[in-house]
């Protein structure tokens, strides 16, 4: 089933459907500078809690953190 938000179409995906395992490889990079592994999941986490309470509420967010008291005072 296709769902319109803010102009895009997107389809509702099922638990069934979703990866069960991902493949995570652990890539040498002598001379770099050092990413960490969990900073590239940061911005995308973020970006999905704001899209899913935009959808609930119905208002866009724009400021961090998510408390409880500012999203009480959009709502």
């Amino acid at each position: 089933m296709a769902k319109s938000v803010s102009g895009f179409r997107r389809k509702s995906r099922s638990i069934a459907v979703m990866p069960i395992a991902f493949m995570v490889h652990i890539v040498e990079r002598p001379g770099e500078p050092f990413l960490g592994t969990g900073e590239a999941a940061q911005g995308p986490t973020a970006a999905a809690i704001g899209n899913g309470l935009r959808d609930a509420l119905g208002v866009r967010r724009y400021d961090l953190p998510f408390s409880r008291a500012r999203l009480r005072a959009t709502a």
